[in-house]
């Protein structure tokens, strides 16, 4: 088998591009001008039956025919939701941690190895998996009754104490707490 020549030269042709123009790059900008930008192809998924296109699939995959339109979607800018967590902070005192684990414990957490450990303060059972829980750590009860570890600098980034006053405007049931100096 013969490798494919330039049509002007005769010379080999080295990359696929060349192939399909049949001319190397000197060759058809001298013939042609500019190189043709390349083409770009989309593939599709049709109704999860894998990767399908209209016509029988050519042999040589730059005859794909291009489609009308940009189809890759752009990817958009989403907001975290406000919702409102419980949380306490894991510190190197013993008792406290105790009063951490009781919490989880009392909350329907499950402590996976509760204190008998010496590579962290205790382990909490999440739906990734156990996951070991250090002193400086967050526990966080979830939206869902959920319970996991964060690490303090990104529950800084994330969350904020709650404002009494913005419970008061959603309902919030921390609303109904008595503040201090007040009657209920």
């Amino acid at each position: 088998m013969t490798k494919p020549e330039c049509e002007k030269c005769h010379r080999p042709l080295k990359d696929a591009e060349s192939v399909r123009l049949g001319y190397g790059p000197v060759c058809y900008q001298r013939e042609f001008g500019p190189l043709p930008p390349k083409p770009v192809r989309t593939i599709v998924r049709v109704h999860g039956l894998g990767w399908l296109h209209d016509d029988p699939h050519p042999v040589d995959p730059n005859q794909i025919p291009l489609p009308l339109e940009n189809t890759v979607p752009a990817p958009q800018i989403f907001r975290k939701k406000p919702v409102e967590i419980e949380a306490m902070q894991v510190l190197d005192d013993l008792n406290q941690v105790y009063d951490v684990a009781a919490w989880v414990d009392r909350n329907g957490g499950k402590l996976t190895d509760p204190l008998h450990t010496f590579d962290c303060a205790f382990k909490i059972h999440t739906l990734e998996g156990d996951m070991a829980v250090n002193p400086g750590d967050w526990v966080i009860r979830g939206v869902h009754g959920e319970f996991y570890p964060c690490k303090p600098d990104i529950f800084a980034e994330t969350y904020e104490p709650a404002d009494a006053v913005s419970a008061k405007d959603d309902g919030h049931p921390a609303a109904t707490t008595v503040q201090e100096g007040q009657s209920k």
